[in-house]
């Protein structure tokens, strides 16, 4: 069996999007018991009007009666990682927030960040790492705690310090990057039995695999834009050269005659913006 890639992001969503492979993977991770079906995952949600002053996209966004859950994929490094998913986390919570009646949010949320890529610097060089907040007096003594909580995984660093379960989906996501035709993977549990066959190169759909490949030429681009900004030490219109780079994959994605929902679901824009994109290659045609 070859599998498909996990850091990329369609391969990502087709996966996590099942109900049942979230469910299990959030029970490994936090021992919690999510509630979900279909209709309650969704993909690339915004938030109307937006929290803040960036319009952001959660790739993966699922809610229960009492979790939210966050599910990113993060492949390029960027020297703003950690604010970029403090903010996701928050906006996440803040969104519960509905007066000042009501500052309690009236669900626990969960922000899961998968990085693909290599670092030198923690915490992205660790297999798992939870941002906790509370405080802590001068004392010592620690109080108030959220129950609120961030997780950063790196499937590169996976150690003895990692529980089993969760060492399985790293498992998962590493084999399929690095050792994609000859994968080993716990296929002791039937769960990834499933997630297996989901990600299957076989099983990849024609659409599917013709967005693969625009999104894999799109992220080697963002892979050149984020080292030469390194190299040079700027740090500026990265939001606006995505959304750039996401017409330019929906561009792509149309003149492959693909369907305007799929366009939607995988790069992220909306109905509005892929039928102007539609008109304009029409008009010009």
């Amino acid at each position: 069996m070859q599998l498909a890639p996990l850091d990329n992001s369609v391969v990502f969503k087709k996966l996590f999007r099942d109900p049942e492979i979230l469910m299990a993977f959030f029970k490994d991770l936090t021992g919690i018991q999510l509630n979900l079906k279909a209709e309650n995952i969704e993909l690339e949600k915004k938030f109307d009007p937006p929290i803040g002053l960036i319009d952001i996209a959660f790739d993966i966004f699922a809610e229960d009666p009492q979790r939210r859950v966050v599910v990113e994929i993060q492949r390029v490094y960027y020297t703003y990682l950690l604010d970029r998913f403090t903010h996701y986390h928050y906006a996440a919570i803040m969104e519960l927030q509905r007066n000042y009646q009501r500052y309690t949010p009236e669900r626990t949320v969960y922000t899961i960040a998968w990085l693909t890529m290599k670092s030198e610097e923690a915490p992205f060089n660790q297999g798992l790492s939870v941002s906790r907040h509370y405080f802590e007096a001068t004392s010592g003594v620690k109080g108030g705690e959220s129950p609120h909580r961030m997780y950063l995984i790196n499937p590169n660093y996976i150690d003895q310090t990692i529980p089993s379960d969760v060492g399985d989906w790293l498992k998962l996501a590493y084999e399929s990057i690095e050792n994609p035709t000859n994968p080993t993977v716990n296929l002791q549990r039937p769960i990834f039995v499933k997630a297996t066959n989901l990600i299957a190169s076989d099983t990849i759909t024609a659409a599917e695999r013709a967005a693969i490949m625009d999104e894999h030429e799109w992220q080697e681009k963002l892979q050149q834009n984020a080292q030469k900004e390194r190299s040079e030490g700027i740090e500026q219109g990265i939001e606006l050269g995505v959304e750039r780079e996401r017409k330019a994959v929906a561009r792509s994605m149309l003149a492959k005659n693909m369907a305007s929902e799929l366009i939607t679901e995988l790069t992220g824009l909306n109905d509005t913006e892929v039928i102007a994109l539609q008109n304009a290659q029409s008009s010009s045609a």
